[in-house]
């Protein structure tokens, strides 16, 4: 298989291997493990992320030589360091999320006729497939992505409605989009959090389950040069998204967290969406809840510090409980978190 890059060998498996609905299906395993097994290892990066000179060029089922087996301690260690290193940032980052997205929620309203729209670059297929159930605005007419018209939208820069925009405190149906219909709870923003959270988790076990087998991020580079993209780049890169805004715009942040969180995984576009728009403010209130908006510049505050703006309850959970408490008691109309409402006996509707 010498020359063969490894999506190439890759796609030769999909091609070839007649068990491939069971790897599709998304329930176990991925089409690098198929590979190691039957075609060829491959390379190896070692636990600081460096790619080892020497591949592995035997497969899994013909089995390795003695070489190749040490070779492979390299990875099988970097996969081990990962989960106990990463996995408390992971689920730290999860929690941040959940706090910043506790109080989204869809409402009743069908419309709020906002005439804003994000800007989406629609690149490939599987973007155009996490697109499904979104409205778009064409000619000045509203368009239903569906799962039987979305590969129209391929390739082409959309106008969809978004949560980023939506006028209404509790979010509409048509900024959010048809996806509301399969849900079991109104708490969105909740779901939204729980899938990135989720996918955080599945990232540090990737090199894991993979035993360190290196996925080279940039072809073009030289090999002194070559790195290992793996969970250690992309974790840090999330968590930099969420935390630093300086010179992004929401419609950056919306794709580069999709871009992120998408290499290994498939979450719909409105999730991002309605983790931006949480992200955003203008003092105590939420920038897309402002009148005029349009002449208002939002101010980005990271996971950590949202809940200090809409729950109090919620900001005693980070550092600072004492200026938590103070703020709460100086500050108690501006917060109307669900946590909030349920201390001070207020019926949650």
């Amino acid at each position: 298989m010498a020359g063969i890059s490894g999506d190439e060998t890759t796609q030769l498996l999909k091609d070839q291997f007649k068990y491939s609905f069971m790897i599709e299906s998304g329930a176990r395993g991925s089409w690098d493990q198929a590979r190691q097994i039957v075609f060829s290892r491959g390379f190896i990066s070692n636990f600081k992320g460096h790619i080892l000179e020497t591949p592995i060029e035997n497969c899994l089922m013909d089995g390795l030589t003695q070489k190749e087996f040490f070779t492979s301690t390299y990875g099988c260690r970097k996969g081990l360091l990962d989960v106990a290193l990463n996995t408390g940032n992971s689920g730290y980052l999860s929690r941040k999320l959940i706090f910043t997205c506790a109080n989204l929620q869809i409402g009743e309203v069908e419309d709020c006729g906002t005439t804003d729209t994000l800007e989406v670059y629609v690149n490939n297929e599987k973007k155009a497939r996490m697109m499904v159930g979104k409205y778009y605005i064409d000619g000045g007419i509203s368009h239903l992505i569906t799962p039987d018209n979305w590969m129209e939208v391929t390739g082409k820069t959309i106008q969809v409605r978004s949560p980023i925009f939506c006028t209404q405190e509790r979010v509409c149906r048509k900024c959010y989009g048809e996806f509301y219909k399969h849900l079991n709870s109104r708490f969105v923003g909740i779901i939204a959090a729980q899938s990135l959270g989720e996918c955080n988790t599945q990232l540090v076990l990737r090199t894991f389950h993979t035993s360190g087998v290196a996925m080279i991020k940039d072809q073009d580079v030289d090999d002194d040069d070559m790195k290992q993209m793996d969970i250690v780049n992309d974790l840090a890169i999330a968590s930099r998204l969420m935390h630093q805004f300086k010179g992004t715009t929401y419609k950056e942040l919306a794709h580069n967290l999709y871009e992120v969180y998408n290499r290994s995984r498939s979450i719909l576009h409105v999730h991002f969406e309605c983790v931006v728009s949480q992200l955003m403010w203008k003092g105590f209130t939420k920038w897309r809840l402002c009148e005029n908006r349009d002449q208002l510049t939002p101010e980005y505050h990271s996971v950590q510090t949202v809940p200090t703006y809409e729950s109090w309850l919620l900001a005693l959970a980070f550092s600072n409980p004492k200026r938590s408490i103070l703020k709460g008691i100086m500050y108690s109309g501006h917060y109307s978190g669900v946590m909030d409402q349920i201390l001070m006996g207020i019926k949650v509707k």
